[in-house]
Order: C-alpha cells, then sequence, then structure tokens
C-alpha cells in the first residue's frame, strides 16, 4: 500500500501509476503465493493485494523482478551505489589491492561499491 500512498509518511514517492504497479506485482508475486487477496484502503478506499505465504528464499528476487519491470532502481544497484559513496567518502584506496579499501574481518570495499571477502 506504500508504493500507492503518498500521504503514508511523507518522505517516499508513491509511484506514479497504480494500474501500472498492480499489474506488474501481480505478474510477479502472484505465481509465487500460496493465496491472495484483494483490499481496499480503509481511509481512501485505494485498492491493494496482500501475497501471503511467498517464501523468503524467493521474495528479494521478485522484488528486484518488479523493480526492474516497472524501470525502478534495484536493491542491488542501490546497495551498489552506497557503497561507492562510502568509498570516496573514506577518500579513495590507500593499498595495492585493486583500488579497494580494507574495512575488517576480510571484507574490502572496491572503488565500484562492491563489497569482496578476502
Amino acid at each position: 500500500m506504500t508504493a500507492v500512498a503518498p500521504d503514508d509518511d511523507g518522505q517516499n514517492s508513491p509511484f506514479p501509476d497504480n494500474d501500472r504497479l498492480m499489474a506488474a506485482a501481480m505478474r510477479v508475486f502472484a505465481p509465487l503465493a500460496s493465496e491472495m487477496a484483494e483490499r481496499r484502503d480503509a481511509q481512501k478506499q485505494r485498492p491493494y493485494v496482500e501475497f501471503y505465504q511467498v517464501p523468503l528464499s524467493v521474495r528479494k528476487n521478485a522484488a528486484e523482478e518488479l523493480a526492474r519491470e516497472l524501470g525502478l532502481e534495484t536493491i542491488e544497484e542501490q546497495a551498489r551505489e552506497e557503497g561507492r559513496e562510502i568509498y570516496h567518502a573514506l577518500g579513495g584506496a590507500v593499498n595495492d589491492w585493486e583500488d579497494a579499501i580494507y574495512q575488517g574481518d576480510g571484507m574490502w570495499l572496491t572503488d565500484d561499491g562492491d563489497w569482496v571477502q578476502r
């Protein structure tokens, strides 16, 4: 519901096309759910769908597929961008391993925002 409700928290923009969002969510999540229920928000009667028993192991992939289908930045892309911001905030690499910064516990942050364990 938050994806289509601009007044839910005031911080996130709603997806501009509710019909497109609902159709994409149905294509992606409906085959994965054991059941679903169409509902309406009590205050403004906005439609939404609840999907039940979508296995945790497939939720992330389904969310990524939905983001790609809607032309949105995926979680993976957001994480990589945050990694790049951290890398540059730390002043870039200070070692000889492929321009990566050692973060501790065997984890390195590369200049393209990837976290690598060595």
